[in-house]
C-alpha cells in the first residue's frame, strides 16, 4: 500500500492554514491529550474524518526536529507541532520502538513511564509518554530543548500496549504502528546538557542494568529539566554499587570453591 507519509516535510499553505490564520487573535490549535486522542488519532487510525487540524503526517524520525518546526506555517505564540508518524521496531521480533533518527544525528529518549489518559467519563483511551531529544550517538551525545508528547491508542483490555501492526505484520516488516500523534514543543526550563562520552564499560553496565523491553532512562544533565530530577541517576548509582559487590561476593565464592576442589584433588591422589 503505497505510502500518505511525505519523504520531506515542504508545506506550503493550504486552505487550512488560511483557516487557522484568520481566526481572531487568541485562538490557537491547542486540544488537551483526550481530545488530541479521542478525536483526532482514533479517527485517523479508523479512516474517519476528523475535525480541521494543524497535524501534518510525516515521518518525524527522518528529520531534525528544528527542521520539522521550520517548516510548519505556525501563528504567532504557537510554539507546538503535531504530527501523525509511523513507528518501526528496533528489533525484528520486538516491540522496542526504534527512535534514533534515520540519518544518525540524533536520537528521542523516553523520560519516564507511560501516563494512561482518560476520557471525561473516566474510560481508558490511551497512553502519553514524554521524550526528550539528544543530538549525537548513543555513546556520545547532548541533551537539547527539544520534547516531544507521543500518544498511541489502547487497543484492548487484553493488549493494551500492542500497536495496531502488531500481529500478523510483524512477520514481515520492521513496522510497529500505522500511526502514532507526536506533539513536539520547546521547554524553556530546559538547558542544553553537557557532552556525554560513554566507554565500552559504562555501557555495558547500562546494558546489565536495563529492562530489555523499555528504554534506558538517560542521566539529566539539568535538574530544571526533566520529569524526575533526581530519581533515574541515584537509582542507577544505588544499581550499579549493589551489582559491584554482588559480583565481587561471587568472585570470592569462585576462588573458595577452585581452593577447595583442588585440595580434594589432591587428597584423593595421595589416598589413591
Amino acid at each position: 500500500m503505497e505510502s500518505n507519509y511525505q519523504e520531506a516535510p515542504t508545506f506550503f499553505e493550504d486552505p487550512v492554514d488560511v483557516y487557522f490564520h484568520f481566526l481572531p487573535p487568541g485562538y490557537r490549535f491547542a486540544p488537551t491529550d483526550a481530545e488530541l486522542i479521542i478525536y483526532y488519532l482514533q479517527k485517523k487510525i479508523l479512516k474517519q474524518e476528523p475535525p480541521l487540524n494543524k497535524i501534518r503526517e510525516i515521518d518525524i524520525y527522518l528529520y531534525h526536529p528544528q527542521y520539522l518546526a521550520e517548516t510548519q506555517s505556525n501563528r504567532d505564540g504557537e510554539r507546538e507541532w503535531y504530527f501523525f508518524t509511523p513507528r518501526e521496531r528496533k528489533y525484528l521480533h520486538g516491540s522496542r520502538p526504534n527512535r534514533t533518527q534515520r540519518s544518525g544525528n540524533g536520537f528521542w529518549k523516553v523520560t519516564g513511564k507511560d501516563e494512561v489518559i482518560t476520557s471525561a467519563a473516566g474510560e481508558r483511551i490511551g497512553f502519553k509518554n514524554t521524550l526528550d531529544y539528544f543530538e549525537g550517538t548513543h555513546s556520545e551525545n547532548q541533551k537539547t530543548k527539544w520534547k516531544m508528547h507521543e500518544y498511541r491508542l489502547k487497543k484492548s483490555e487484553r493488549d493494551e500496549e500492542i500497536a495496531p501492526s502488531n500481529n500478523e505484520k510483524a512477520q514481515r516488516d520492521m513496522k510497529l504502528d500505522d500511526c502514532v500523534l507526536c506533539k513536539i514543543y520547546t521547554s524553556n526550563r530546559c538547558k542544553v546538557g553537557k557532552i556525554i562520552k560513554r566507554s565500552k564499560s559504562t555501557s555495558a553496565k547500562r546494558s546489565f542494568n536495563s529492562d530489555p523491553n523499555r528504554d534506558v532512562q538517560h542521566e539529566y544533565q539539568d535538574q530544571d529539566c526533566g520529569a524526575h530530577p533526581s530519581g533515574p541517576v541515584n537509582n542507577f548509582s544505588n544499581q550499579t554499587n549493589t551489582y559491584d559487590i554482588m559480583l565481587s561476593s561471587l568472585e570470592e565464592e569462585v576462588r573458595a570453591f577452585d581452593h577447595w576442589l583442588a585440595n580434594e584433588t589432591a587428597t584423593k591422589k595421595r589416598i589413591e
